[in-house]
């Protein structure tokens, strides 16, 4: 993984062995200090696992590329989800009445994102898809992106019950 990775080496003197750094001693061993009185110090590691984003998980929010998976994974991680920046396209999972794109089942979980955030159903899926659905949680937040169904989709579209009034 990642953490593992040997980001720096120095040689103690009178040693021919070098001492080998990885990103996970480095973000355990780094002090962080929130600005404000009352704050406290803790590891950069610690402040850094106060929620995950779901580019951790590779989406790119270019609209195009389905980060169906990489939201989902950010999602099952029970943890809180930040959504950056960006507009990030689904694919769906599931047929019939069980079809959706993102499912969020951790009680208390908070979904949110920065201002220019939408989730979009790509242009493949159903245009009636749910885009998320929180299932089997209690206290679940979403809130600070856009969900964009894609209505204009479903214009025009009889089965739906949507469309432009022709008389």
């Amino acid at each position: 993984p990642a953490s593992d990775r040997i980001i720096a080496t120095q040689a103690p003197t009178g040693s021919a062995e070098p001492e080998k750094t990885t990103l996970a001693q480095l973000g355990a061993a780094l002090p962080f200090l929130q600005a404000g009185t009352g704050a406290v110090a803790r590891s950069a590691q610690s402040k850094l696992q106060d929620f995950v984003s779901v580019k951790d998980f590779g989406a790119t929010g270019d609209g195009v590329t389905d980060d169906k998976a990489a939201i989902q994974a950010a999602l099952d991680t029970g943890r809180d989800v930040w959504l950056p920046s960006g507009v990030y396209a689904l694919s769906k999972t599931g047929t019939g009445d069980t079809k959706y794109a993102l499912v969020a089942s951790t009680d208390k979980q908070k979904i949110f994102g920065e201002r220019g955030s939408i989730l979009t159903l790509l242009d493949s899926v159903a245009a009636d898809t749910p885009v998320l659905r929180i299932q089997n949680a209690d206290d679940v937040e979403v809130f600070g992106f856009e969900i964009d169904g894609n209505k204009a989709r479903l214009e025009g579209d009889p089965e739906l019950g949507a469309g432009e009034d022709e008389g």
